[in-house]
């Protein structure tokens, strides 16, 4: 498969998609790259909009992952991949300040979009934080659970 795909490539795709747990992601939110005809084809992500929801699991289910983690060694390093985003990526420290400063940027203008005037962005804002706060402790038991 490493002829078609760069498998790094995907396995960093995939776990980020996983952590974020957007369903979308892995069967028609990317799009397939070669700079050369002989290269393998690259993934990149594009449309989050669904990210933050669905019930993913350790990885989302399509068919290139589950074939890729039938290999033991690929497994391994897709799970290496996912361990490192959850500790040094994808934490409290890092995100939060970042969905603050946004809070605080879009707060006065959230009431004008016709499509969230209705909903709270105070409620959204700290929904989004105990997201990343419970899929890491999910993730990290995941890994801690999944066979080697």
């Amino acid at each position: 498969m490493r002829k078609y795909a760069d498998i790094d490539n995907y396995l960093w795709y995939h776990a980020i998609s996983s952590i974020r747990s957007d369903p979308d992601s892995y069967t028609n939110n990317f799009y397939l790259y070669k700079s050369f005809f002989s290269d393998p084809f690259n993934f990149i992500p594009w449309d989050f909009d669904k990210t933050f929801t669905g019930n993913i699991g350790l990885y989302g289910p399509n068919e290139i992952i589950e074939s890729l983690v039938r290999n033991q060694e690929i497994f391994s390093a897709y799970k290496e991949k996912v361990k490192y985003i959850i500790d040094n990526i994808f934490t409290e420290e890092n995100l939060f300040p970042i969905i603050d400063r946004l809070y605080n940027q879009m707060e006065e203008y959230y009431k004008y979009d016709p499509f969230l005037a209705n909903r709270n962005i105070k409620q959204e804002t700290d929904n989004i934080k105990s997201f990343i706060t419970q899929r890491r402790i999910e993730l990290n038991g995941m890994l801690n659970n999944a066979e080697n």
